[in-house]
C-alpha cells in the first residue's frame, strides 16, 4: 500500500511526559494509553525509516529534512 513508511518515536520517558501534559493527565492513565498502543518494536520492524523525537521541534525538523534527502 505504501512506498516507505517512517517511524516517528521517542525514549519512553518524553513520551509519557508529552501524553500527561497534551491529555492534562497523570503518570499512570498515560502509561495506560501508551500500553494501549500496538507495540513500539513491532512497529519499528515495519518501517523504512526510524526517527528518534526525543528533542526539540526544530530538531525534529533536521531529523525530517535529512531523511527526505535520502529518498
Amino acid at each position: 500500500m505504501f512506498d516507505k513508511i517512517i517511524f516517528v518515536t521517542a525514549d519512553e520517558n518524553t513520551r509519557l511526559k508529552r501524553v500527561m501534559k497534551r491529555d492534562n493527565c497523570d503518570k499512570n492513565f498515560a502509561q495506560k494509553k501508551i500500553s494501549a498502543q500496538a507495540p513500539e518494536k513491532g512497529k519499528i520492524e515495519k518501517s523504512n525509516y526510524i526517527i528518534k523525537n526525543n528533542s526539540s521541534f526544530e530538531e525534529l525538523k533536521k531529523q525530517v529534512e535529512i531523511m527526505l534527502g535520502t529518498f
